[in-house]
């Protein structure tokens, strides 16, 4: 079977909302397609209106502070803003303080006993307190994801090499998400 590549950048309200509807039946399964490879999808929203949108109960302050976060380290990365952001709400709902039952910890879910994570930690002189500030814990994330990105060459790729084999359903919830939050715009 062929292999598409789609590289979306919604600009406007008006095709924002058939791209976006498209975007969603895919991800939902929808259309007929079988094999398809999101290189990247970029969706003209300010990133604070995304994490609102998802998380409405996230204290507007906070929610700011994650936009800032998101935004800076996605450029920095060269990822696409609200993509993180949602991967971000898929792994911590916006919780800088979360912490799951495997160890991950933070917005991103930073596993810091995982050496390779470990690692990025101990260059950047991190305590365990400091990974959940905001500001470093979306920049591991994104670091993270920019370098599975580059191994994978391609973003399904570098998304499910994030949370790993064992979630089956992830990119496909992160793209639903971003499906979501651009059809609802």
């Amino acid at each position: 079977m062929k292999k598409i590549r789609v590289l979306i950048r919604v600009i406007g309200i008006g095709s924002f909302v058939g791209i976006a509807a498209i975007v969603y039946l895919f991800v939902a399964g929808h259309l007929p397609v079988k094999e398809v490879e999101a290189v990247a999808v970029e969706v003209d929203i300010p990133t604070v209106d995304t994490i609102r949108q998802l998380a409405p109960r996230v204290d507007p302050a906070v929610a700011l502070q994650i936009a800032e976060a998101i935004d800076a380290s996605a450029e920095k990365y060269d990822l696409p803003k609200n993509l993180v952001a949602c991967m971000i709400w898929r792994e911590s709902g916006f919780s800088p303080l979360a912490v799951s039952s495997k160890d991950c910890i933070g917005l991103g879910q930073i596993n810091y006993k995982y050496p390779a994570h470990a690692e990025k930690i101990k260059e950047r002189g991190l305590s365990y307190a400091e990974v959940f500030h905001i500001a470093n814990n979306v920049d591991l994330a994104c670091q993270i994801l920019a370098e599975n990105r580059q191994h994978t060459k391609d973003m399904d790729g570098a998304l499910q090499m994030y949370v790993g084999k064992a979630h089956p359903t992830y990119v496909h919830d992160v793209y639903a998400a971003l499906g979501r939050v651009a059809a609802e715009r």
